[in-house]
């Protein structure tokens, strides 16, 4: 069994004081050191971008950038809590087989060039067993400024399987096809379910999820896109339970529904639901075959899901704190 090594990453008395150090620091071949690496992600502002790239990984001995409890987001954005904010840049890039990003904040503090992903993922290095990108619980929040284009994730010419899930992608700058919430342009195995994707207004062509390869379509389920010019786009094989505020959605009887938010304010947006929602609450299902059964802040769904990153909980309910079925 691999040896599990856990390293902090804070602005001070950690083991490294940004995420890029921590990458620098991992060993070259993980494989061969039998090795998983885990960066633990403490409260402050990261500004340095990160690479994650030459690393040799599998799916058995990987690379996970995480923040632990008490050091993550409840939901909405927090800057008392672990972020990124990176100028001019992707804030993450991914180009090793084998990588998990979870908890995480991103955000642009600036836009003035074309590299405006919140997340790319190009992992062409697939390894001998393929790669195992995981991409889950993260708020990513736009710079939203609508002169430049910015979008929040996307896989391109990626190897192996990508799954993406729990994310909240909101104010993202302008768009289009090529820059939308989450955008698919690659090969082999990809998944998207129960992310919540709301675009900003005034930016007329967001799109929410897009498919650039109508060879390889991506399957998705569980997922809200709400305020989007365009919210679905592209060849996609649905698992079913997808909403869109407009006509796009795979599922036809979830066309033209209007998510009941607990805040759309820009600032102070929070996209967890109402309890008078019905058009997400209590009217999805796991279309990932059990492979996680939390929402975005780590409760366990219980019942009928609700689609989308976020599971309502009653006030006063017993809830649970859960790890992703892995």
């Amino acid at each position: 069994m691999a040896t599990t090594v856990i390293k902090t990453v804070k602005s001070s008395g950690g083991d490294y004081s940004s995420r890029s150090a921590l990458e620098a620091a991992i060993p070259a071949n993980l494989v061969t050191a039998d090795e998983i690496w885990i960066g633990e992600t403490y409260s402050f502002s990261d500004t340095t971008a990160l690479v994650i790239d030459g690393h040799v990984t599998d799916a058995t001995r990987y690379i996970e950038l995480r923040a632990p409890a008490g050091e993550r987001h409840a939901r909405v954005w927090d800057t008392a809590k672990s972020y990124m904010s990176v100028a001019s840049d992707r804030a993450i890039t991914i180009s090793d087989a084998c990588v998990r990003i979870s908890g995480q904040q991103l955000t642009h503090s600036s836009q003035s060039d074309s590299l405006h992903e919140l997340i790319f993922i190009n992992a062409t290095d697939n390894g001998a067993n393929g790669s195992d990108i995981r991409v889950f619980n993260n708020i990513l929040k736009g710079g939203g400024n609508n002169a430049n284009f910015e979008s929040g994730i996307s896989v391109y010419n990626a190897r192996g399987t990508v799954r993406i899930w729990n994310n909240f992608i909101y104010n993202l700058g302008y768009g289009g096809a090529n820059y939308p919430g989450i955008r698919f342009d690659t090969y082999d195995s990809n998944y998207a379910w129960n992310n919540t994707i709301y675009g900003k207004t005034g930016s007329t062509s967001r799109y929410g999820i897009y498919n650039a390869y109508s060879a390889n379509p991506p399957s998705i389920g569980g997922n809200i896109c709400n305020n989007n010019a365009t919210d679905y786009s592209g060849t996609l094989t649905s698992l079913g339970y997808n909403i869109s505020q407009d006509a796009t959605s795979p599922d036809t009887s979830l066309r033209s529904k209007t998510v009941a938010f607990v805040s759309t304010t820009g600032g102070s947006e929070d996209f967890g639901l109402l309890v008078s929602d019905t058009a997400a609450k209590d009217t999805g299902a796991d279309t990932s075959s059990g492979f996680f059964i939390d929402d975005i802040e780590y409760v366990t769904r219980a019942g009928t899901w609700d689609i989308g990153a976020s599971e309502y909980v009653a006030a006063g309910s017993d809830v649970l704190n859960s790890q992703i079925l892995m």
